[in-house]
């Protein structure tokens, strides 16, 4: 497969490769059911990272021109929907400034306004970034939470012989 990036355009890599594939694909260079190369491997044959090959390979796949078997690789669909291959002309086309890159419905949905109580602030705030953790017995580091801590793990292991 002959593919090449272009690392000064306007044009992402991972667009370029997407927009690519899908033309070989559409033009039948690429055959129904043949496979492609392995994201490490085309990833180091272009000199990409491997998220950049992924991320078209992962647009590729929503588009339904490409499927992926897990461990068995990825492979051209048998038949790729004819309303997703992109035309080979507009293949490499951006579209144009103030229209969304992706449709509306592919936004993510705002949570809902909470209706819970805001929850109290504690007086002795955990520290570094870490949350405060509860002891295992019940109280942290008091004789009597070791006891019974001692106690319970005494009793698990008596009950498993």
């Amino acid at each position: 497969m002959i593919l090449h990036v272009r690392t000064d355009s306007p044009v992402p890599p991972y667009e370029q490769l997407r927009a690519q594939i899908a033309t070989m694909v559409a033009s039948g260079v690429l055959a129904p059911g043949a496979r492609l190369p392995t994201i490490r491997q085309l990833a180091s044959d272009l000199g990409l990272a491997g998220g950049t090959v992924t991320r078209a390979y992962r647009e590729l796949e929503r588009d339904g021109v490409i499927t992926g078997r897990g461990r068995h690789g990825t492979y051209v669909r048998e038949r790729p929907a004819a309303a997703q291959t992109p035309d080979p002309a507009t293949a490499l086309r951006r579209p144009p400034a103030g229209s969304p890159s992706r449709p509306a419905s592919r936004e993510p949905i705002p949570p809902p306004p909470s209706t819970a109580p805001a929850r109290p602030s504690t007086p002795y705030p955990a520290r570094g970034g870490q949350r405060a953790r509860a002891h295992p017995a019940g109280r942290s580091g008091s004789e009597g939470g070791r006891r019974r801590m001692r106690c319970s793990v005494v009793a698990s292991t008596r009950s498993r012989l």
